[in-house]
């Protein structure tokens, strides 16, 4: 089980000591994460957490029951786009 209380960590310049999550290192990487979430939008996985890119800074997204032959789950994507695969038992 996740629960989830709210997603309060800015997301902002790497060049700051406590920066949590800091941007995408280009644009053709942002690229490939924008396809990766519109794919998963798409086949209508829950989005947990999520949000508009600014530039180079891309909010965290975290997609719910993510089948294991889905491509967001079959691929590493390098950057904040996480799922989260149902376990048995």
């Amino acid at each position: 089980m996740i629960r989830y209380a709210g997603w309060n960590t800015e997301v902002r310049r790497s060049d700051k000591p406590d920066t949590v999550v800091g941007p995408i290192i280009n644009e053709t990487q942002m690229e490939n994460l924008r396809k990766r979430i519109a794919e998963a939008r798409a086949s209508n996985l829950r989005l947990l957490v999520g949000g508009d890119a600014h530039g180079l800074l891309l909010p965290p997204h975290l997609f719910a029951d993510v089948p294991n032959d889905h491509p967001l789950a079959r691929n590493e994507l390098f950057g904040p786009v996480a799922p989260v695969i149902r376990a048995k038992g």
